[in-house]
């Protein structure tokens, strides 16, 4: 019988954080400065001692997640986030709780509240400003709250004339020159990971280390709630690659992202904390076909990986929250993949609100 375990993420050959062997993860509950340190897992068999049996999963996770949240991540995971649909989730392995979310009445609105100001300051602070007041309007609307001060630390009100209306969408069709170093026509690419260049009017990972690297499209949404995609080319084995979500203007890996490779049948959906990679969740995703589309979703605290339209993974994680700009992740080994037709846009807000409050309970794990 399938037991749930609580206990340290393991380092994978890759160096990543996954599962323990013989397990499968459910959720991340490290702290940003000790990542891989918690988590929770399933398996028909036991882990070991430094692993503790959980009884009440779904209890346990929501309480670290709501009231027992740290709006900084560092002594805790910080808080569940809501989807644009006003809905608190979490998921382990299945929905396992939903809750409608209502500002000011729910007892971790203050962690949230702080959490988005953060996420406020840090865009304002880094001369993204027009972006910030875009970001008030899409958190006026996600939570029905009109008030966008309230989303603005103190420290910043007396400079922030207001809220700017919310709504972007991007996309790249990368026709441009052969080159080895140059990605890009539509919009402006920089090259955080490896090198990245374009052939026959589509990107590809032209050189660097066989490990996730990023490019990213400078181009802000509105909303850290938001998805991107691409259409994937497999030349041969050991080439991975996928669309990123939440990444940050600075030169950091930090993003949701889904990545598929041709010789496997296999999704996984990764998380990269300042170049910091833990597996979240690995399932299978059938044939690959040149020109399918790999798509990323990042909806408060619900993350989504889909591939040519059937999801490979949906689960909860709170760590990256705040940034609006996307881009692709490319780990190649061997082969040279190319990707086409980047899109990403902001999801639709306007969720929140005092509404009835509803929950679902299912089994999870």
């Amino acid at each position: 019988m399938a037991t749930v375990f609580e206990g340290p993420w393991v380092r994978n050959q890759q160096g990543a954080f996954a599962a323990p062997p013989g397990s499968r993860a459910l959720i991340d509950l490290s702290p940003l400065p000790a990542q891989g340190s918690r988590g929770l897992f399933v398996s028909d068999a036991n882990l070991g001692f430094d692993y503790k049996i959980v009884t009440d999963p779904a209890a346990e996770v929501w309480a670290a997640l709501t009231a027992g949240a740290d709006p900084d991540g560092l002594a805790g995971a910080k808080p569940l986030v809501p989807t644009t649909k006003g809905n608190l989730e979490l998921f382990l392995g299945a929905l396992a709780r939903r809750e409608r979310f209502r500002w000011g009445s729910d007892p971790h609105t203050n962690r949230l509240r702080d959490v988005l100001r953060s996420n406020f300051a840090g865009l304002w602070e880094r001369g993204h400003e027009r972006v910030a007041r875009k970001y008030l309007d899409d958190c006026c609307r996600k939570y029905g709250h009109g008030e966008w001060r309230e989303f603005v630390p103190q420290k910043l009100l007396a400079h922030v004339p207001g809220r700017l209306p919310r709504e972007t969408t991007i996309t790249e069709n990368f026709t441009r020159t052969d080159s080895a170093n140059q990605i890009g026509n539509l919009l402006t690419w920089t090259q955080v990971g490896g090198l990245y260049g374009t052939a026959s009017n589509r990107g590809y990972k032209s050189s660097g280390a066989a490990n996730q690297q990023l490019v990213r499209a400078d181009s802000d949404l509105s909303s850290d709630d938001h998805y991107a995609q691409i259409a994937c080319y497999y030349p041969g084995a050991g080439t991975y690659h996928g669309p990123c979500a939440r990444c940050p203007s600075s030169a950091t890996e930090t993003f949701y992202t889904v990545v598929t490779a041709s010789d496997d049948a296999i999704g996984y959906t990764l998380k990269l904390v300042a170049g910091v990679q833990t597996n979240l969740g690995t399932a299978a995703a059938g044939t690959r076909s040149d020109g399918n589309v790999a798509h990323v979703e990042a909806d408060g605290s619900t993350v989504t990986g889909t591939y040519n339209g059937s999801t490979i993974w949906t689960g909860t994680d709170t760590a990256i929250t705040g940034n609006v700009r996307c881009g692709v992740n490319q780990f190649a080994t061997s082969g040279a993949g190319t990707f086409d037709d980047f899109e990403a846009a902001d999801l639709g807000g306007g969720g929140g609100g005092n509404r009835r409050r509803r929950a679902i309970i299912t089994g999870g794990v």
